[in-house]
């Protein structure tokens, strides 16, 4: 494999052929990230600098160096991918988005101060609708949220040729076994075509009722409900949602606002049901053809008696001595620490 390294005016300095190992990590709600280790030397050190670029030919996705460590004889590089650089900039005026989710996700991008070489790519007119209210929140927090309500991945795509940084929105394909569009991806060890299965089920934060608390004191506090479960499945979660203010806003705008602040509020406190497995790059679904990065899949294992229908949320591909390793993540995982704390 051949690794690109781009300066931060995106012109070519230098090409990597030889390393010891390289993960990397797509992720479909937010942004990717990536790990590589090789020699050191001092053209690996002058190419590989703060904020210089990783590109490959066979992915849409590009890296930037955020960290650099050296051991002796080793230098390790660590980032993520170009869409983290909407970690960058934060939402600096009331942005109030009644439109579609794809729509709201460019507003944002637009609107923030100017990061160089960033332009919207291709709408794709996707009909998924938001309705919120934004100030002064982190720009890339906000798109992961609107992606997780809508369903709906984001990228920053590297045009090198034009030397254009092109955000996009895009969505996985349906090749679940309960549908008839499609070809369709089962993944079992029964198949053959995945190893070292791992099924988890999480539900101690799952959330079914947001009561979502507005403007207001004691009684005359506007509160609105989002979700209508009963019973031993109704899981409530109180939000406080003081910060989303009326103003100008009729009674309906205000609380249509409300209620989004409680679809985001469960959009996040799903059941994680999850299948993770090594794929069998030798078997008949073959990677970014049969099935890619957000697509809805089957997942089956019959000794456990467990199949569910799942989108791939992450896949991590690693490449160590020649050899490659597949692992996607079937479903939603845990957030990490690090993803609680940003949204924070």
């Amino acid at each position: 494999m051949e690794l690109y390294i781009y300066n931060r005016s995106l012109d070519l300095i230098g090409l990597i052929d030889v390393f010891d190992s390289l993960r990397w990590r797509r992720r479909y709600f937010q942004p990717g990230e990536f790990e590589l280790h090789l020699k050191y030397t001092a053209e690996n050190v002058k190419l590989l600098e703060e904020d210089n670029i990783i590109a490959r030919r066979d992915a849409n996705e590009a890296g930037i160096v955020e960290g650099i460590s050296i051991d002796k004889d080793e230098l390790a590089v660590k980032g993520r991918f170009l869409s983290s650089l909407t970690e960058r900039r934060i939402v600096i005026k009331e942005t109030i988005l009644n439109t579609t989710a794809e729509l709201a996700m460019r507003t944002l991008v637009r609107n923030m101060n100017k990061i160089p070489f960033l332009e919207l790519g291709e709408l794709k007119n996707y009909t998924e609708t938001v309705d919120l209210q934004v100030t002064y929140k982190n720009v890339c927090t906000t798109l992961t949220k609107i992606a997780k309500v809508s369903n709906i991945g984001y990228r920053v795509r590297f045009n090198r040729k034009n030397k254009e940084l092109l955000f996009e929105c895009y969505k996985g394909v349906s090749r679940s076994a309960s549908q008839n569009v499609n070809p369709r991806a089962i993944f079992s060890e029964e198949f053959e075509n995945v190893t070292d299965s791992k099924y988890s089920l999480e539900n101690e934060n799952y959330k079914t009722v947001a009561i979502v608390g507005g403007e207001g004191e004691g009684t005359a506090r506007v509160i609105v409900t989002v979700g209508d479960t009963t019973g031993l499945e109704r899981r409530e979660l109180f939000v406080d949602a003081k910060d989303i203010q009326k103003g100008d806003l009729t009674d309906n705008g205000y609380k249509a606002l409300l209620i989004q602040r409680g679809i985001e509020a469960l959009a996040q406190a799903v059941k994680n049901e999850t299948f993770e497995s090594n794929v069998n790059l030798q078997s008949s679904l073959v990677y970014k053809k049969d099935f890619n990065l957000g697509d809805i899949v089957t997942c089956t294992n019959r000794a456990w008696n467990k199949a569910i229908d799942v989108r791939i949320t992450e896949i991590e591909e690693v490449y160590e001595k020649g050899i490659i390793t597949l692992t996607p993540t079937f479903g939603s995982p845990l957030p990490e620490l690090k993803d609680i704390l940003k949204g924070e």
